[in-house]
């Protein structure tokens, strides 16, 4: 009786990925945090950058393709690449472009 050879390891893209039931869920909470992100960075009071990480980390995690959309916007991209570069935000007054 001959063992199949083992399945080859998933892409190194796929290997941080959430396991297929939770996606669409991670999906729809990044798509909320980006909402509210991107009102915190126009209402004065409202953190945005805050959400903004949660939606990318989210998104890194579930949909390459919506990681990109959000790191792509020119409004929110520069603040969640800051602070995966630095760990660190810039400071930048509400409603002021970056």
């Amino acid at each position: 009786m001959t063992v199949p050879p083992p399945a080859p390891p998933p892409p190194p893209e796929d290997r941080w990925l959430l396991p297929a039931p939770l996606r669409p869920l991670a999906i729809v909470t990044g798509l909320l945090l980006s909402g509210l992100g991107v009102l915190g960075t126009v209402l004065p009071g409202m953190p945005g950058t805050v959400f903004l990480i949660g939606a990318a980390w989210l998104f890194s995690r579930s949909s390459p393709r919506f990681e990109r959309w959000l790191l792509d916007l020119p409004l929110v991209g520069p603040l969640v690449d800051d602070y995966r570069r630095a760990w660190a935000c810039r400071a930048v007054p509400n409603g002021s472009p970056t």
